[in-house]
């Protein structure tokens, strides 16, 4: 049996005696819509080799405008598993499914588990770890990394650079539309209300910005959320199996196949067949 067969059988055992239930809550200060269309946050038993290992488990939770991720949102939630150590990842996609920032906890679940995971704009392409840091240094906060265990609830594991006790200890955004936060011992850029025209939203770094197709941190019209009368579009997203197509759909919180990658998209070192399956050549 393959370790990823092990663990799944292990995680269905866990579910299968009760196990015990882990959520999810995410404080950003990325602009939802406008910046980031969706957050994904996988399950794993622990650090996953580079692009080798699938989730245990995925949950895909659309960015809503409505929202006020600085103040917390639960985004996801796992029942069932094993007590032990769990690794979480937690990637913030923009509307053209480009990954703004990768997040990384590492957890312990004993009985009913929550853990706050903390997504800061400053991270927006920084790779973790970084050249000449901690090889353990996985996750990012205020532009740097990090030791994934650092979190609200978990200070210790914190440098004294990522955290602040008041607003004065968080460096001031550069748009006046936006204002500096500490919330929960970490610097957020929070979005004041009423600053910017109703067909526009605050860019924190560069001011109101038009819903008008100006680049966002993402790149080319990565900063264009749908107008406020657009509805709720459905968004692709990334199922377990590399060759299957997927959608999220109008709430949603799960990805949904709806069919399958044509043939020759490339799949975990081989290439879609066009049913559905991996062709490894």
């Amino acid at each position: 049996m393959s370790r990823a067969c092990a663990c799944l059988f292990a995680l269905a055992l866990g579910a299968c005696a009760g196990g015990s239930p882990l959520s999810v809550e995410l404080r950003s200060d990325l602009v939802p819509e406008a910046e980031v269309a969706r957050f994904e946050v996988e399950l794993y038993e622990g650090p996953p080799p580079p692009g080798a290992v699938v989730p245990y488990e995925r949950v895909i939770a659309r960015a809503r405008r409505e929202v006020d991720y600085t103040a917390g949102a639960r985004v996801a939630g796992f029942e069932g598993l094993p007590d032990g150590r769990r690794w979480l990842e937690v990637l913030a996609i923009d509307p053209n499914g480009r990954v703004l920032v990768r997040q990384r906890a590492d957890l312990e679940v004993r009985g009913p588990t929550g853990r706050v995971v903390v997504v800061d704009r400053r991270c927006i392409g920084v790779e973790c770890p970084g050249a000449g840091g901690s090889p353990s240094d996985l996750a990012c906060l205020a532009g740097r990394c990090v030791d994934p265990r650092c979190s609200p609830s978990s200070p210790e594991h914190c440098p004294d650079w990522a955290t602040c006790a008041r607003d004065t200890d968080c460096p001031a955004p550069d748009a006046t539309c936006a204002e500096a936060r500490c919330t929960d011992g970490f610097c957020f850029a929070i979005v004041v209300g009423g600053r910017c025209e109703a067909d526009a939203w605050c860019n924190p770094e560069e001011g109101c910005t038009p819903f008008d197709g100006t680049p966002g941190p993402g790149g080319a019209d990565a900063g264009t959320p749908p107008p406020p009368d657009a509805g709720c579009p459905d968004l692709p997203c990334a199922l377990d199996d590399p060759c299957h197509a997927g959608v999220l759909r109008c709430g949603a919180a799960r990805c949904e196949r709806v069919g399958n990658l044509v043939e020759g998209t490339p799949c975990d070192g081989g290439v879609c067949d066009g049913a559905g399956a991996c062709r490894f050549l």
